[in-house]
C-alpha cells in the first residue's frame, strides 16, 4: 500500500526512543501529556505538553537532557532583556531555551519598518546572534 505525502512525513518521523530516555522525561516532566517522539542526527526530541504550555526536550543518547524549549510570555523576560529589545521594536514571541549551565532567550522582535527579526540573548543581555526572517 502506498501512504501520502503527509503520512510518509509524519510516520517517518515520529519513533520510539530507548527506555533510558522516556525515563528521564518523565523524572523531568512528571506532567508531560502528549509526546511526540523525534530523532534528530543522534538526539532524541519530545515535543510535549505540561501546564498547558509547550515543551520541546532534546536527550542526548544516554538519556541525559541536553536542552528543553518554552514559550514564555515577555512577562518572564529579564527587564534588562526586555528593554533591549523594545529598542530594536516589539516583542512578537519568546522562547527560553534551558540547558544544564546556562539560559537563552530566543525573541522575535519586529521593528519600526516592520521587519522580523530573530535574536538570541544569553541571561546577561548579551545578543549572541541577530538574524532578519
Amino acid at each position: 500500500m502506498k501512504r501520502n505525502f503527509f503520512e510518509s512525513l509524519i510516520a517517518g518521523n515520529q519513533i520510539s526512543p530507548p527506555e533510558k530516555v522516556i525515563k528521564n522525561l518523565m523524572l523531568r516532566f512528571t506532567e508531560a501529556i502528549n509526546i511526540e517522539w523525534y530523532k534528530k542526527g543522534q538526539y532524541f526530541e519530545a515535543i510535549f505538553y505540561s501546564h498547558q504550555i509547550e515543551h520541546i526536550a532534546r536527550f542526548n543518547p544516554d538519556g541525559e537532557i541536553e536542552e528543553f524549549k518554552v514559550n514564555i510570555p515577555e512577562s518572564q523576560i529579564p527587564p534588562l532583556i526586555v528593554s533591549q529589545m523594545h529598542a530594536i521594536g516589539e516583542i512578537m514571541s519568546t522562547v527560553v531555551i534551558n540547558r544544564p549551565s546556562e539560559k537563552h532567550y530566543e525573541i522575535i522582535v519586529r521593528n519600526q519598518v516592520l521587519q522580523r527579526l530573530v535574536v538570541l540573548v544569553d541571561e546577561q543581555g548579551t545578543i549572541l546572534e541577530r538574524n532578519f526572517l
